[in-house]
């Protein structure tokens, strides 16, 4: 009961949380167990929550040992089904590393018909790509069939989480669901040789998370592949559909990232050269304060004038309700941002903590306004309900006038600020960098 409460709260925060929540083979998610979740792991508790909250049967997980240190927290992780590992970096001075206790709990859970969700990584890293890949899972699951004959019907089923930015607010995500991987199969490789089933089964697993998830050497790398996706979306692809299918800009980061691997492999100067441009090319937007979007050209054919004109008279229109929004929402809103400034936490952790704050936090201030509305305006039951139910709308509205606000100041800054010189420059350089990504 507590668990599927949980699940219905926290769906809801998400789907405010994330602009976008896509998920591409959701009907493999309702497989019954015995079953094995695998994913990767680039935002600390907001993948789990994901995956957990998409699955229809409940999920156990497999969790850092050191959490469970704690007899408060090891009950409430019990009741969660959450069941500790422990790796060499977690061991104190004198421990030694033994998981048989994680692999017997993690056979009575199987043995049960459930599910669990595993992190093969190990660890979780503010990253797009996919790091190795621990043996932990493929060890669990073949021991467990051994136990069974390899009659079990285990499978495990690989999950790749796509976020388009996995720490900041309204981003969309991704969730790729592959085709589970039957690890009755892997009998006779296990019969051979042991050692040799569970490199296997863990490189399968590694070779299925990978099909959706952007690869990149190090943090260069992935700063050039956001600036190409950027780009590409921004300049070459029709921008008005990525807007309606925002998954699709996310498959096409992917797609640029394969282009980019082989390019830096097969030629060399033109992958150096594409790198230097584009960077050159985002360091004069900065220089000259402009976002991208007002170098795109069915921007250069429209009347700047009209335009700025256009823009004024819609913020001047909703400035009261932006101001009714601000009046509500920003103190709840930006509350989240400060607590985790306090915390000191890894950036890893930015989102899921925001999320979660802003649960707790967003219906206390709604509930204090209410209270105040009917003590104050209305005892009417009606109107009190109607008040309360305005007040995340308007917080919506608030988000949307900012924005909106942004692009207004961007684009007056691009007619009024900036020289004909330096908009050729960069019409030019947009053009270079064009010719190289077609």
């Amino acid at each position: 009961m507590i668990y599927q409460f949980l699940k219905v709260l926290f769906k809801i925060s998400l789907s405010v949380f994330f602009k976008k929540i896509s998920i591409v083979g959701q009907e493999k998610l309702a497989a019954d167990g015995p079953l094995i979740l695998v994913s990767n792991h680039p935002n600390t508790f907001m993948d789990p929550l994901l995956i957990a909250i998409y699955t229809k049967q409940r999920v156990g997980f497999i969790a850092n040992g050191t959490l469970f240190r704690n007899p408060l927290l090891a009950r409430v992780f019990a009741f969660f089904h959450m069941i500790p590992i422990y790796r060499k970096v977690d061991l104190r001075l004198g421990e030694k590393k033994d998981n048989n206790a994680t692999f017997i709990k993690c056979h009575e859970y199987l043995d049960t018909g459930n599910t669990f969700l595993i992190f093969p990584e190990g660890t979780s890293h503010h990253e797009l790509k996919l790091r190795e890949i621990k043996t932990g899972t493929a060890r669990i699951a073949l021991s467990y069939e051994v136990s069974k004959q390899f009659r079990s019907g285990l499978k495990i089923l690989p999950i790749s989480l796509d976020y388009s930015d996995a720490i900041r607010f309204r981003s969309v995500v991704t969730m790729h669901v592959e085709t589970p991987i039957e690890t009755a199969s892997y009998k006779e490789v296990h019969e051979d040789n042991e050692v040799k089933a569970v490199k296997r089964l863990t490189e399968d697993i590694r070779f299925r998370l990978l099909k959706n998830i952007p690869q990149t050497e190090n943090k260069e790398e992935e700063l050039f592949l956001i600036k190409a996706h950027e780009f590409y979306t921004t300049y070459i692809e029709n921008t008005a559909a990525l807007y309606n299918d925002p998954k699709k800009s996310l498959r096409y980061r992917n797609e640029i990232a394969k282009i980019l691997n082989k390019l830096a492999v097969e030629d060399v100067e033109t992958y150096k050269t594409l790198k230097e441009k584009l960077n050159n090319y985002y360091l004069e937007l900065r220089k000259a304060k402009l976002s991208p979007e007002m170098l795109k050209k069915e921007f250069q054919s429209k009347s700047v004038v009209s335009i700025s004109g256009l823009y004024l008279i819609g913020l001047i229109l909703c400035l009261p309700i932006y101001v009714c929004g601000l009046l509500f929402n920003y103190i709840p809103y930006i509350l989240p941002s400060v607590l985790y400034k306090k915390t000191g936490l890894d950036i890893s952790y930015k989102a899921p903590v925001q999320m979660i704050v802003g649960l707790l936090i967003f219906p206390l201030f709604y509930g204090v306004y209410f209270v105040l509305f009917g003590m104050y305006l209305s005892q009417e039951i009606r109107k009190q309900i109607a008040f309360l139910l305005v007040l995340p709308i308007l917080g919506l509205c608030t988000i949307s006038y900012f924005s909106y606000l942004k692009r207004a100041i961007n684009l007056w800054r691009f007619a009024f600020t900036v020289s004909e010189k330096t908009k050729k420059q960069l019409y030019d350089s947009r053009d270079a960098i064009e010719l190289l990504v077609k």
